[in-house]
């Protein structure tokens, strides 16, 4: 029997998948992605009627649908309840937080027939305000809330890389178990290479979970040069600065953090939780230096990208415990939403298409492997 057998009658098989594909859908068919993971906006106003920001988000989901293309919808964030008056740190708020999952899946059935709960919420600041606590327990009631809703759906959350596993068998025993685990892997940008992880981080996932993963998010930038952290770049770029090495920035983050020239990372910088702020160091660091800080046998090139998943694409798509592959992104940005520069490779780059629509290599390279139709 094939793991996979439960998620595989609703998807109808292997999952393909975009984030992001703005005014671009007509490339959705010629690239051959069936579905489109994107954010859920919060669903109901205060009086409990639905938002009118989630019916445009339902029309839109609709007009997917009548393309062809379904949904793999994101629940909102702890955040965004507690923004809403719901305080998902409480008993109370859970309860309420369940109801509105409820509610939003089972209206939204006809078109989105995954969920991913939350997005990421081992990271602390994908998860702000809430505890590692917090968040792990806000995932089961939201969890609990769409099963409900929708029982034919395939559920599941994501992490980003393999960090949350104890926590997520935790999830498991609590919510009658997921239908996938998401994982966001960004190994060769982000993380560390070579690009032989993907396949055995997704097998260990499988073989500690015992559930078939689904990749919610992977991608590679086509832009950017490379601060190697292994042989010193870091500490040199650093020294320049004022900063002794990475070690003294961990040591004295605040410090760090007003040698920076980005007013919007110095504010990202000071609003950070005092007992937190040493993760923000790395993040801070590669978005002022607008570079990449690990090894990757892929340049960060056009070439690089399309070679990137030229590799790669096959073999997730051979990958006997994987579900299915979300590509980050469709189109190119206009600017970093994190540091807010025009120029930062960090953010701008994961394209598929350049910021007037026309292909990269890389879109000739997907359309490969994923349109098995052309």
């Amino acid at each position: 029997m094939d793991c996979r057998d439960r998620i595989y009658k609703t998807t109808g098989g292997f999952v393909k998948g975009i984030c992001h594909p703005k005014n671009h859908l007509g490339k959705l068919s010629d690239l051959g992605f069936d579905w489109v993971r994107s954010d859920m906006p919060f669903p109901v106003r205060a009086d409990g009627e639905f938002s009118d920001s989630y019916l445009r988000y339902r029309a839109y989901c609709m007009e997917l649908l009548s393309q062809g293309v379904r949904t793999i919808a994101i629940t909102n964030y702890g955040s965004d309840f507690i923004e809403n008056g719901v305080d998902v740190r409480t008993e109370k708020g859970l309860d309420e937080a369940r109801k509105i999952c409820e509610k939003a899946a089972r209206d939204l059935a006809p078109c989105v027939g995954v969920w991913q709960i939350a997005n990421e919420v081992n990271l602390t600041h994908m998860r702000v305000p809430l505890t590692s606590e917090e968040g792990k327990n806000f995932i089961i009631a939201c969890m609990q809330g769409v099963k409900k809703g929708n029982p034919d759906a395939v559920v599941g959350h994501n992490s980003f890389g393999e960090e949350w596993l104890k926590e997520c068998l935790e999830i498991e025993e609590k919510t009658g178990g997921s239908d996938y685990i998401g994982l966001d892997l960004y190994d060769c940008t982000w993380t560390p290479g070579p690009v032989t992880n993907y396949e055995e981080k997704i097998e260990h996932i499988y073989q500690t979970m015992g559930k078939p993963v689904i990749l919610m998010e992977f991608g590679f930038s086509s832009l950017g040069h490379t601060l190697d952290m292994a042989k010193g770049d870091v500490d040199r770029w650093l020294a320049a600065r004022g900063i002794k090495d990475l070690d003294a920035a961990y040591a004295d983050p605040a410090a760090f953090v007003d040698t920076l020239k980005k007013p919007r990372l110095i504010k990202r910088g000071r609003e950070a939780d005092p007992g937190n702020m040493k993760s923000m160091v790395i993040p801070l660091l590669q978005h002022e230096s607008e570079s990449w800080l690990v090894f990757s046998e892929f340049e960060h090139t056009e070439k690089g990208q399309a070679d990137f998943y030229d590799y790669l694409l096959p073999r997730l798509l051979a990958h006997p415990h994987l579900a299915g592959a979300v590509i980050y992104c469709m189109r190119d940005d206009d600017s970093c939403y994190f540091c807010g520069s025009p120029t930062c490779c960090c953010e701008i780059a994961w394209g598929l298409v350049h910021h007037d629509g026309s292909p990269k290599p890389a879109y000739d390279i997907v359309k490969k492997y994923f349109n098995t139709r052309s």
